[in-house]
């Protein structure tokens, strides 16, 4: 960590390429997931990106899990900022498995995946919402996961739509975290049956106050 942090790049390329086949396995380690972090602070936009290059293909896996989900939402923040192909990569890993074989889609949505694959529409909505099912039951309720939420929100048929509010009702402050989120949770509010947007108001009460306050958090609230 000391020669992630403060050696040279030259020093940083030797350290990676010693530790290279090995950072998926690091990346959930309760110790050595703290190498990995101070690679993504400190590391070259270079080491980065091979560094993504060896996660992917186990982004569902790592999105799910209590520590490298932290590492998978730093990356995914990260990419939407600075190269938002790397951020748009991971979401599509998380929509569907089959995104580990086939080739990329480019920052395609969901609802541009589907239309082009209109046979698998099903079993890749319901891959979609497996991941969330995950996420939200090992509460790895990361940012990426948020948008995979809104994405599978904007593609959903009414019955998705209903199955998804029924699931997410309880643990509805955990969507606050995001504008992802609070895009989703007010439009479960607008278009929700009374018990789902009682249960929902129910679970955003102790944070209403918070959440007007700003400008990506406020729109539940005034929803509600």
């Amino acid at each position: 960590q000391t020669v992630l942090k403060y050696g040279t790049d030259k020093h940083r390329e030797t350290v990676c390429s010693e530790l290279k086949g090995h950072w998926v396995d690091m990346c959930m380690d309760k110790y050595a997931h703290q190498v990995v972090l101070k690679l993504l602070y400190w590391g070259s936009p270079k080491l980065r990106l091979e560094l993504h290059g060896e996660l992917q293909g186990n982004y569902r896996k790592l999105a799910v899990h209590n520590i490298s989900s932290k590492l998978v939402d730093f990356i995914y923040a990260s990419a939407m900022l600075s190269d938002s192909s790397v951020g748009w990569s991971i979401l599509h890993e998380l929509f569907t498995d089959e995104f580990k074989v086939l080739k990329p889609v480019g920052n395609a949505p969901l609802a541009e995946v589907l239309k082009g694959k209109k046979s698998r529409r099903d079993a890749i909505m319901s891959d979609t919402k497996s991941i969330i099912i995950k996420g939200f039951n090992k509460n790895c309720v990361t940012r990426p996961l948020l948008a995979v939420i809104r994405e599978y929100w904007g593609c959903a048929s009414w019955a998705e739509k209903d199955g998804l509010t029924e699931l997410v009702r309880t643990q509805a402050d955990k969507l606050k975290e995001s504008a992802d989120g609070c895009q989703v949770l007010a439009s479960m509010i607008a278009y929700g049956s009374a018990k789902n947007r009682k249960h929902i108001v129910k679970g955003l009460s102790s944070s209403c106050k918070e959440m007007a306050t700003y400008q990506d958090t406020c729109l539940p609230v005034v929803r509600a």
